[in-house]
């Protein structure tokens, strides 16, 4: 990984004296550092150099810091192109500050991933930025944008972020806003008979290049707003906000939302979450959905979210977790991970193979590598443009520095995800860009995985998925793909259970605590280990499995990338779909045939983890004080 910086090895007292004397400078306001900079404890040690993905989280802290506009309050740039020459970042086309509150959480997610303490300054500026935003009058013509009410999806993530930074450090100041805010949607609502929305447009059936047709805005906006405030009702008690939930999730839950393009005569699609639309939209009804479940205890409701998932699903190649657009990958995580947690269904599996392939695969890690595909996808030379939609060009425009930017724009988005997740072996010419809602919603798939690797309660760990990951309660270090072992460091617990992956022989597992032998019982498919101490090193190793799966793909490539049920009125599936044969050892595709690409961006070039030893390194860990759950 080309992105390098330095840390250092603080134990928690020296660190918290550090946040009062940062060398950055001390902050004030609605949003000071304690709110958002790392808490916990940083030390040295001897790691697999395998997938981890608190390095994800500091090269994301280190992106999404870095492709700010400082022209707009340092508000995110819209459109990153990589198929113009020279590239560039425009906020020409739908105002970044849509997505404000997905990049300022994303922040405060790799931070707490990674134990990252640089780049406050601009994290500051963008936070501050932000607020301003937030507060303008709600009929602000700059709040306007696919009707007048699309402001509440832009609040609601904006609140979530400011929720969760205020939850890391409670300010009073900063929730006096958070109530302000609320107070004033509450009001700004509309509300008839057992129903409320923010936005009650028609169905559209103009459906563009990117498929966001039928009532996508609907669900969209008003399941944004619903896990809002969900989450507002449950950290307040306030229960006029819950209230106010049941009634959005009514409005959400009727039945023109949840039909499909096509289904057996004899299926009520309404009933079981399936629909014809915008994917990232309706997964955005789904999450908001599932929030006001597990508030609510609504088992039914958890049930149909739990129905509405395994339908997108069958979308892709959920097999490497490959579903159209990135936003979709990171929607579809964060859906496994907490219909799994709430005990809805087990989807670690799901997890484990979208978070280990195209979740990360997204991530622009390689400035090289991005700058020789953009040599090569250059399809525009120098142009600036109006949009009808991202790499549709409908006229040249002049260079506008207030909301254009050609500097060092290779690096400057090392961290963020390009938007196109359509194609398993590279991204076509036509597609090398990124839109900036995928760099708002990978985070958060990202972070949920993390924080989910090793869960801990009353003297009980409990290993969901096989990741590197450090923790105040057992560090996990992985030696998947390339050797069947995984080695527990016991902190606090008193047991463990751990899960091993389908792939994986149960009869072939063996176990050691120390230098001993052990024999643990299985509770389906978790390993249960008792009576651990402080201490403890715990191995277990199994044979690494490789296996060849064939799958079959009817997007073509000449498509633009695919966000939606229906691709158009006017798209006919090809008469014979491409056929990929997957390689994979575990749930890691190591490599895919046949590869279609033409010195494009290229995906899944993992020569080197066909090896069967893992490679070592020494590494500076950061184990996490702050638990900020939902």
């Amino acid at each position: 990984m080309i992105f390098e910086k330095k840390r250092f090895v603080l134990s928690i007292s020296i660190l918290l004296l550090l946040l009062n004397t940062c060398a950055q400078g001390e902050s004030s306001g609605a949003v000071r550092a304690e709110s958002y900079m790392p808490l916990g404890e940083y030390y040295e040690s001897e790691v697999p150099a395998t997938l981890d993905l608190a390095e994800r989280g500091a090269l994301m802290v280190y992106g999404l810091t870095h492709f700010l506009n400082p022209h707009q309050k340092y508000g995110p740039y819209t459109h990153g192109f990589f198929n113009v020459d020279p590239p560039y970042l425009t906020n020409e086309f739908g105002p970044g500050q849509l997505c404000w509150g997905k990049i300022a959480e994303g922040i405060h997610f790799g931070r707490l991933m990674s134990g990252s303490r640089d780049y406050q300054d601009l994290q500051q500026k963008t936070i501050e930025g932000m607020i301003d935003f937030l507060q303008l009058d709600s009929d602000s013509e700059e709040l306007v944008w696919m009707g007048n009410t699309a402001s509440m999806a832009t609040k609601g993530r904006i609140l979530i972020a400011l929720m969760s930074m205020n939850k890391q450090a409670s300010n009073p100041e900063l929730q006096a806003l958070i109530d302000k805010v609320f107070n004033q949607l509450d009001k700004e609502v509309t509300r008839e008979g057992d129903m409320a929305w923010f936005y009650d447009g028609p169905a559209r059936d103009d459906i563009s290049i990117l498929g966001v047709n039928n009532y996508g805005w609907n669900v969209y906006m008003n399941g944004t707003a619903l896990r809002t405030i969900s989450i507002y009702y449950d950290r307040s008690g306030d229960q006029r906000f819950l209230k106010l939930a049941e009634q959005l999730k009514n409005y959400l839950m009727q039945p023109k939302f949840w039909k499909p393009e096509a289904s057996p005569k004899v299926f009520v699609t309404e009933d079981h979450g399936w629909f014809s639309g915008h994917h990232h939209s309706y997964c955005c009804g789904l999450m908001g959905l599932l929030r006001y479940a597990a508030v609510s205890r609504d088992v039914r409701l958890m049930q149909f979210v739990r129905e509405g998932y395994e339908y997108l699903r069958n979308m892709g190649l959920s097999r490497i977790g490959l579903f159209g657009e990135s936003c979709t990958v990171g929607d579809m995580t964060y859906l496994a991970v907490n219909l799994s947690k709430l005990g809805v269904g087990d989807y670690w599996e799901d997890v484990d193979r979208y978070a280990r392939n195209q979740l990360v695969e997204a991530q622009i890690t390689d400035a090289e590598k991005l700058r020789k595909a953009a040599k090569a996808s250059a399809i525009h030379k120098d142009r600036f443009s109006g949009h009808t939609g991202p790499g549709q060009f409908k006229q040249e425009k002049p260079f506008n520095p207030e909301s254009d930017s050609r500097e060092d724009v290779v690096n400057r988005c090392l961290g963020v995800f390009l938007s196109s997740s359509s194609h398993p072996t590279h991204i076509p010419k036509h597609q090398l860009l990124w839109t900036i809602c995928c760099s708002g919603n990978c985070p958060h798939g990202i972070y949920h995985v993390w924080k989910n690797i090793v869960e801990f309660e009353n003297g009980a760990a409990r290993v969901n998925l096989l990741l590197n990951r450090a923790s105040p309660w057992m560090d996990v270090d992985s030696w998947l793909p390339y050797e069947g072992k995984v080695v527990l460091h016991n902190k606090k617990a008193e047991s463990a259970s751990v899960r091993i992956p389908l792939w994986v022989d149960k009869d072939a597992v063996k176990c050691k605590v120390g230098d001993k032998s052990v024999t643990p019982f299985w509770a389906g498919r978790y390993l249960i280990l008792t009576s651990i101490k402080p201490g403890d090193v715990i191995t277990i190793q199994f044979p690494m499995v490789e296996t060849t799966e064939t799958y079959s793909l009817k997007w073509k490539h000449a498509d633009f990338w695919k966000e939606a049920t229906d691709p158009g009125h006017d798209w006919v599936a090809p008469e014979v779909p491409d056929k990929f044969t997957l390689h994979l050892k575990g749930n890691t595709l190591i490599d895919i045939e046949p590869r279609i690409e033409n010195g494009e961006y290229t995906f899944y070039q993992r020569q080197e983890m066909k090896a069967t030893k893992a490679p070592m390194k020494r590494v500076t860990r950061f184990a996490t004080a702050v638990d900020l759950g939902w």
